[in-house]
């Protein structure tokens, strides 16, 4: 994950990042939905060192909105 984010932070850390929760469906069937911690974990690593980062396909995780989200991370 670091050096994901290293990579953009040395580009701009101005940059969106985007992660987003997985959700088994269609052709990949046999992974699970990516676990809240984990999301979590990832999401606080981006956001030291970029300003704008995004979680997308939280209601995947039963989180309807994004204040929900930053209140739990």
């Amino acid at each position: 994950m670091w050096n994901k984010v290293e990579f953009v932070v040395d580009i701009n850390p101005e940059i969106s990042y985007s992660l987003l929760v997985f959700h088994p469906d269609f052709m990949i069937t046999d992974f699970p939905i990516t676990p809240l911690n984990h999301v979590i974990n990832r999401y606080k690593v981006a956001k030291r060192h970029l300003k704008r980062v995004n979680v997308g396909n939280l209601h995947t995780l039963g989180i309807q909105n994004w204040e929900r989200f930053e209140k739990k991370s």
